[in-house]
């Protein structure tokens, strides 16, 4: 079974460059995840993929079954797992196409279900949310392969789906780099569900936020985008580059401390523990307009 997983956003599956294998569907305590699982290989890997927004039901960002998806990946013996998104840019440095390699977050979603203890009071500590060392390794694989980067920046995360207004834009631009929907409950429950803090994100953008345009054109009603098409320096080439490293005997591998080090753990129902975690999020953005 695949030791890697990849949840993709807005762009990331590419039919071309994914040799498919099999496809499952599993049932979990938290019901189905979100589409089937694609087993198969990229570069020569292989992984296991997750439309995180569905292929027959469309799953706006609140309704995700993150709980689901998560624990999803942990019964096929996924180790790592490497999100992908979109996200919107809240600083003039973050332009159009570069790739953001985020090592903070800002939670601003408000309905969503954010922990497997909802029975028991569980304290999580996540000072640092993203891992430093799987930072390194998608900057040397960007810097490699000549794409622009940004090593360290902070996601908002707002519920959506609407975009912001003007006053809450220039709130998020003191508090954030770029903002998303997506890596808020995500991020945490990997870290929990698969017992690490090695959780790494990286973005590449696709727009400014929808308040960030002070005389500009509104947004209005936007649709979620369909695959963004391969290139140099999409998100599909940096995966394949990372993967083509860890194919040729680079292993990923991390060490830290746990997210509830410090407190009494027990495990969500019928989980073993002792996995390390992959998580990156990645994404394409428009010029960003101030």
């Amino acid at each position: 079974m695949p030791e890697i997983a990849i949840v993709g956003g807005t762009g990331i599956y590419n039919p071309d460059t994914f040799e498919l294998i099999d496809k499952v569907f599993p049932d979990t305590p938290y019901g189905k995840p979100s589409a089937e699982i694609l087993i198969g290989k990229i570069a020569g890997v292989e992984i296991a993929f997750l439309h995180r927004h569905g292929t027959t039901t469309p799953y706006p960002p609140s309704s995700v079954p993150y709980k689901a998806n998560m624990y999803a990946l942990k019964q096929l013996g996924c180790k790592y797992v490497i999100s992908a998104c979109a996200v919107g840019s809240l600083q003039r440095k973050f332009a159009s196409g570069d790739l953001v390699i985020v090592d903070q977050f800002v939670d601003f979603t408000k309905k969503r279900d954010y922990t497997y203890f909802n029975d028991s009071i569980t304290h999580i500590a996540i000072p640092d949310p993203f891992c430093d060392y799987l930072n390194a390794v998608f900057a040397e694989t960007a810097k490699k392969m000549g794409i622009k980067y940004h090593n360290g920046g902070t996601y908002v995360c707002i519920e959506g789906p609407r975009f912001s207004t003007r006053a809450e834009s220039r709130m998020f631009r003191q508090f954030g780099d770029i903002i998303g929907m997506t890596v808020v409950p995500e991020c945490q429950l990997a870290r929990v569900l698969l017992q690490s803090r090695h959780h790494h994100r990286l973005r590449c953008m696709e727009g400014g936020d929808g308040g960030h345009r002070d005389g500009q054109e509104d947004h209005g009603i936007m649709p979620r985008q369909g695959p963004q098409a391969p290139g140099d320096g999409t998100p599909q080439d940096q995966f394949q580059g990372m993967l083509r490293m860890h194919q040729g005997g680079r292993r990923l591998r991390c060490t830290g401390p746990h997210p509830l080090t410090g407190i009494q753990y027990r495990h969500p129902p019928s989980v073993d523990g002792g996995c390390r975690v992959l998580f990156i999020a990645t994404g394409a953005i428009q010029h960003p307009q101030f």
